[in-house]
């Protein structure tokens, strides 16, 4: 009988589940800090007329649990990354994909846990109104 496996695929690469808890929630349980990060699906981005796929994004937003939107600067969401206050998420079929904070060695930019060196997750979103 043939072994199956409970990861699925997203554009022709290996995901992993979900996880349940994120790796940040452990790290700040380990050091004794049980607070839990609030965690924002972002649902839509605005794009610049910039090429450069680190540039391209200015806005993200989303849906609050009351039904009114929110939109928030790229700038912004680095600084919520950084102070570990606040966890981004993608949801795309499914599969939920954490929003993150990387550097190239010159810009810091966001891009999804599965993406390659461009932020293709997040520049697929539609526009926000």
């Amino acid at each position: 009988m043939a072994q199956t496996s409970n990861r699925g695929t997203y554009q022709n690469r290996p995901v992993r589940p979900p996880r349940p808890v994120s790796k940040l929630v452990r790290q700040l349980a380990k050091m004794g800090d049980t607070r839990m990060p609030k965690r924002m699906r972002i649902r839509c981005i605005n794009k610049t007329d910039r090429r450069n796929a680190h540039e391209r994004i200015k806005n993200v937003g989303g849906v609050n649990s009351d039904g009114t939107r929110w939109k928030l600067s790229v700038k912004k969401i680095m600084r919520d990354l950084e102070s570990r206050e606040l966890e981004y998420y993608v949801e795309e079929s499914g599969v939920t994909l954490e929003v993150i904070l990387v550097t190239d060695g010159r810009h810091k930019y966001i891009k999804t846990t599965v993406d390659g060196i461009q932020p293709d997750n997040l520049l697929s979103l539609p526009e926000c109104p």
